[in-house]
């Protein structure tokens, strides 16, 4: 996917000198990113075929049923295990997924699906992480370069290796643990900001009840390193 994190990812990547490849459903996207003068790919195979690391950048909006929409996190899985039973090359594949998850998403739909439906062995053939992002819609590009933490989630140890270092020139607070908790780590993130927005959004209100600039007390407040 090349869209708000997919293209910050692989710009980023590619930056720090990396030869990158961008897939993305729509035409519209890849055609600007070739004007940008970016590689494309025309489908997953040959996405797939380019490099050792692949990131998988789609959404996971809320359905409507309040529940986890998995759709385009599936849609891509199907097509990248097709991909790989066909793959030529010899080289090890690294799947990266980088989508918001539930905990227990990456063992129960992508590893289960992968591990029942890939030719290919896991642990030998290609191996999966799952790297989460932690970049704003505005300024996503500039937010990779400046990360406050990278969190990776591997099952085989030592299988996410190649990912971080490509992610040590960014920073040394690389956390590897596994699927499970980098997905939690990610979701509590999400809340975690919520809490803080609802949290300010209620002392601004108090604020203008007793007439104190709300934003002088945002600021004394938010510049507490604990």
């Amino acid at each position: 996917g090349s869209g708000v994190v997919g293209s910050a990812t692989g710009k980023g990547f590619s930056k720090l000198g990396h030869d990158v490849l961008f897939y993305d459903i729509s035409k519209t996207r890849l055609d600007t990113l070739k004007k940008e003068g970016y590689q494309i790919a025309k489908n997953v195979k040959e996405a797939l075929g380019h490099g050792v690391i692949t990131f998988v950048c789609v959404n996971t909006p809320t359905g409507e049923d309040d529940e986890q929409d998995l759709s385009q996190v599936k849609s891509a899985l199907f097509s990248i295990t097709d991909a790989l039973n066909y793959k030529e090359n010899g080289k090890e594949t690294l799947i990266v997924f980088r989508s918001t998850m539930l905990p227990g998403t990456m063992k129960e739909v992508v590893v289960d699906y992968m591990d029942k439906n890939c030719k290919l062995q896991r642990g030998k053939n290609y191996n999966i992480c799952y790297n989460p992002e932690f970049l704003r819609q505005d300024t996503a590009y500039e937010d990779f370069f400046v990360p406050d933490r990278v969190i990776i989630g591997e099952e085989f140890a030592g299988s996410s290796k190649l990912l971080q270092e490509i992610y040590k020139p960014l920073t040394e607070k690389i956390i590897v643990t596994s699927f499970a908790a980098a997905e939690m780590i990610k979701y509590t993130s999400n809340c975690f900001l919520s809490l803080k927005i609802s949290f300010f959004n209620e002392i601004g209100m108090l604020c203008k009840e007793l007439a104190i600039d709300d934003k002088a007390v945002s600021l004394g407040v938010s510049l507490d390193k604990r």
